[in-house]
């Protein structure tokens, strides 16, 4: 699977795109991946809307959330937004 990545050290305002997308820096605006997974890393900070197949949130994310098929909330994942998706998974916070 083809995947784009953007990393500790970049910035981005708005991001569209055809494949897979892994954050691990920091993203505003609008995430526009409806045909493919966006998984935001333990360092993504994103202050965004998120328009994807599937989401994975490990990181920060604040702004809506629409997924066609998933949404998967990791232990370590913060989501301040609201969303619409078929299925969703919250995994609990590790004490």
């Amino acid at each position: 699977m083809e995947q784009a990545t953007i990393g500790a050290r970049w910035s981005s305002r708005a991001t569209f795109g055809l494949e897979s997308l892994f954050i691990d820096g920091r993203v505003e605006g609008t995430i526009n991946f409806p045909d493919n997974r966006v998984t935001v890393g333990r360092n993504g900070v994103v202050a965004a809307n998120i328009t994807a197949n599937e989401v994975v949130i490990m990181g920060k994310v604040q702004g809506n959330v629409e997924c066609a098929d998933r949404l998967d909330v990791r232990s370590e994942g913060v989501l301040a937004g609201d969303v619409i998706t078929h299925r969703i998974s919250i995994e609990e916070a590790r004490s």
